[in-house]
C-alpha cells in the first residue's frame, strides 16, 4: 500500500466537532506532498469554522463548489510551500 505523503489528499465530513478540526489541521501537512491538494468535503458543520484559521498560514484555500441542493462546499486546499 502507498504511504504518505500523498498528492491528493480527499476528506468528506471529517469536522464533526470542534476537536476534529485541531486534528485535521495537525494531519495534513503529513498526509499531503508538497505541491499537493487536499480537497474538504464540508457540509457546513461549526468545525469548519474553527479549521479556517488554523490553516491560514501553510494552505491555500479555493472554494472549488458553493452549497448546492446539499449544502456541502468543496474547499480546495494547496500547500505554500514546505511541511
Amino acid at each position: 500500500p502507498a504511504l504518505p505523503p500523498f498528492d491528493l489528499v480527499v476528506a468528506a465530513d471529517v469536522l464533526y466537532r470542534r476537536d476534529n478540526a485541531a486534528d485535521v489541521a495537525r494531519l495534513l501537512p503529513a498526509l499531503v506532498a508538497p505541491g499537493g491538494e487536499a480537497l474538504i468535503a464540508d457540509p457546513g458543520r461549526s468545525a469548519a469554522d474553527e479549521l479556517w484559521p488554523m490553516l491560514r498560514r501553510r494552505w491555500r484555500r479555493r472554494i472549488s463548489a458553493g452549497p448546492g441542493e446539499s449544502g456541502v462546499r468543496l474547499h480546495r486546499l494547496a500547500r505554500r510551500g514546505p511541511a
